[in-house]
């Protein structure tokens, strides 16, 4: 499975979350990690790798670690272990630092991007550029410049790219990991604007209430559904809606079960796409958002209303309010 995790320049989905930690932990994560980027300076990941998991067991919670961890372990191409860790980084609210990563490419390099030069009047992203001059949105456009991003990914077998740009001084790039900067933004200026293309997203929610007879009924509050890492709507049960959504990849979850109510939905020109949402309240609370099939997504939505618009939150994208089985 592929997923996109847009940088912070190119509508950032999450930043870092920093949690307080004692000084004397503190003097032995900055020591740890000295070593760490010492290692990486070295070129010798093996040793880095052992460093910055120390790092992460002192300080789980805080995701900048676990990051160079990612990255380390990516260089030594234990893709399978660099995938397990962006489980708990998402958690923590700490990905927006990689800006594309292919679980496809188990045999893919590791490279690095700076988003700072996108904006660069001579030689950055032009379309880019003009926005900024113009002073427009520029909301779609980095939604764009992230499906080029996956899309040069794959064409040049990089599993993992990063932003250089959040490291600073940090010794992850020079000499030591492929910079693709000035390719991609060749790639991109020689690309076509995709952004005029769409696909259409229904999302629905049936009946999931427990009856329990004339012991109990546990009417479920409205379920909310976040896009990007931001409130997009809330929906009872019997509603659905949907949405004239630009080419692009997003990221839709739902604040219970720690997050693991989620779902990466990549929007294809013209693709229709049905996302059936779900919460149990009683006995345990348990939230789902997941792909559904045509049929079975229709056959629940003809029970249903069109979400009322005060429900929406986020007003990114065209409401269809339509039911889709009308059109059939």
């Amino acid at each position: 499975m592929k997923l996109l995790l847009q940088s912070l320049m190119v509508v950032a989905i999450m930043s870092i979350v920093v949690y307080p930690r004692p000084p004397q932990e503190s003097s032995k994560i900055e020591e740890i990690t000295k070593a760490g980027n010492a290692a990486i300076a070295a070129g010798d990941w093996t040793r880095a790798e052992s460093y910055f998991r120390q790092a992460v067991k002192l300080a789980p919670k805080h995701g900048f670690w676990r990051i160079q961890l990612v990255l380390v372990l990516g260089q030594q191409k234990k893709w399978k272990a660099a995938f397990e860790e962006m489980e708990p980084l998402a958690r923590n609210g700490a990905t927006d630092w990689i800006v594309t990563m292919n679980r496809n490419l188990p045999e893919g390099k590791v490279a690095f991007i700076d988003t700072g030069q996108f904006r660069n009047e001579r030689d950055g992203i032009t379309r880019y550029v003009d926005a900024l001059k113009k002073a427009v949105d520029v909301t779609s456009l980095a939604r764009d410049i992230g499906v080029k991003l996956d899309a040069f990914a794959d064409e040049h077998k990089i599993a993992l790219i990063y932003d250089i740009s959040k490291f600073k001084a940090l010794p992850f790039e020079r000499g030591k990991t492929l910079d693709v900067t000035s390719e991609f933004i060749a790639y991109y200026n020689s690309s076509e604007y995709t952004q005029k293309y769409y696909g259409t997203v229904y999302l629905y929610r049936g009946v999931d209430t427990f009856n329990y007879g004339t012991q109990i009924i546990v009417l479920n509050p409205e379920a909310v559904v976040f896009i990007d890492g931001k409130e997009f709507l809330r929906m009872p049960e019997k509603a659905f809606i949907g949405f004239r959504v630009p080419v692009g990849s997003y990221v839709l979850q739902m604040p219970w079960n720690q997050g693991r109510a989620r779902e990466v939905l990549t929007v294809e020109p013209n693709g229709t796409y049905y996302l059936r949402v779900n919460q149990v309240a009683y006995p345990n609370a348990y939230q789902s958002i997941s792909n559904s099939d045509e049929k079975t997504a229709l056959d629940h939505i003809r029970q249903c209303s069109a979400l009322s618009e005060k429900k929406i939150k986020l007003q990114l994208f065209e409401v269809i309010r339509q039911n889709p089985n009308d059109k059939k």
